[in-house]
């Protein structure tokens, strides 16, 4: 690698300033949580979303939009090589009103360490991987991972003994240093214990120290046991639980679009298997040549199929960028047998090798195994 420009450097030392004011922020978000409050508590949710929304954001490509009643400074404003966009909305004789939008000037902007917030998203996914490996993979060996995100993870249990109980003995238990799981929520200990069996001082003691707790793992199903969960895209499952009270969520799309739960889980069991892909719509706010509207949104609803992995079937997907991926999308152009043949020869046989593929090059001719060389 050749470096050929530096645009610009600057340098800043890490160090916690925002830690007393999330912490503060995230225990009055918990208390107006216990007191009903959920207006209150999702205001608080967005306040300390939106501040890691601010550290990852390119301020590059903001944008100032600027009104216009002048049509010579107007036209000015159009010829700048920073103008995007622009529009009329007044014409008449005598009087004019326009807008242009345009990108601001570097000299005007205030640049924001995107490190900070890829610190943050990097750290979330490190407490992921130390509580798999080191709390999960060794406390319930046949657990298995279906699903995660950057904070968040489900798992398909098998286990004679009580899974909850287990995670709340291993709080206490010094070959789980990494253990800390908030089992109680916005129950009491003694409702733990009732739904887990009785539990030892020290495991009692935890949970009382793990509620609520920065960086802890609690359980979003309220110790209720699922009785169903369908996962289709990032941010799109349905979650039926024994209690009756569904975990749904749906990206980009208001959760008051859902009007049956119950439905809504039908249709997520439906779209696995007809692969038909679905619609919604709902009211939203929407901007427009600088002024606001609310209008009617049609967004893609539930779906099997997502863009962000490769795709098998409805049930089975890859990571885009897994070496498995090339060998099924050249099946799928006929370029390789499903079953076995002669040797592809030294070269293409290093690469089927590694994908456990073999190649009849007398069936597919030479020439167009060739051009798989560039694998190399």
């Amino acid at each position: 690698m050749k470096l050929l420009r530096v645009r610009s450097v600057y340098s800043f030392r890490c160090q916690p300033f925002m830690r007393r004011w999330i912490r503060v922020v995230y225990s009055k978000r918990r208390e107006l949580k216990r007191q009903g409050d959920l207006v209150g508590e999702r205001t608080l949710k967005l306040v300390m979303n939106s501040i890691y929304g601010k550290f990852m954001q390119n301020v590059e490509n903001f944008k100032n939009v600027r009104p216009f009643a002048c049509m010579k400074a107007f036209e000015k404003a159009q010829a700048s090589p920073r103008m995007c966009d622009f529009s009329v909305q007044v014409l008449e004789p005598g009087v004019f009103l326009g807008a242009a939008t345009a990108v601001r000037g570097t000299k005007q902007l205030a640049r924001s360490p995107r490190l900070i917030g890829r610190r943050i998203l990097e750290r979330s996914r490190l407490l992921m991987a130390t509580n798999h490996y080191r709390n999960m993979r060794v406390l319930l060996p046949n657990s298995r991972l279906l699903y995660t995100d950057a904070d968040s993870a489900f798992y398909a249990i098998v286990s004679a003994k009580c899974v909850y109980r287990a995670m709340a003995e291993a709080n206490a238990d010094p070959r789980f240093p990494h253990a800390h799981f908030d089992l109680a929520g916005s129950m009491s200990v003694e409702e733990v214990q009732r739904l887990v069996g009785e539990l030892s001082p020290e495991a009692c003691a935890r949970l009382e120290e793990a509620r609520g707790a920065l960086g802890a793992f609690g359980d979003e199903t309220g110790l209720a046991p699922i009785r169903e969960a369908i996962f289709l895209q990032p941010k799109m499952c349905s979650i039926a639980l024994a209690n009756g009270k569904p975990k749904q969520a749906q990206k980009g799309v208001p959760m008051s679009a859902i009007k049956d739960a119950q439905e809504h889980h039908e249709t997520c069991r439906a779209a696995m298997t007809d692969l038909r892909q679905r619609t919604v719509a709902f009211a939203g706010l929407r901007a427009h040549e600088s002024r606001m509207f609310i209008e009617r949104v049609e967004k893609r609803g539930v779906a099997a199929y997502n863009t962000k992995v490769y795709q098998l079937d409805a049930y089975n997907s890859l990571p885009l960028g897994h070496w498995r991926v090339l060998v099924h999308a050249m099946r799928a152009e006929r370029f390789l047998p499903r079953g076995g043949g002669h040797s592809p020869g030294p070269l293409l046989e290093l690469i089927f090798r590694f994908a456990d593929v073999w190649v009849d090059a007398d069936a597919y001719g030479k020439d167009k195994l060739a051009e798989l060389g560039w694998l190399l």
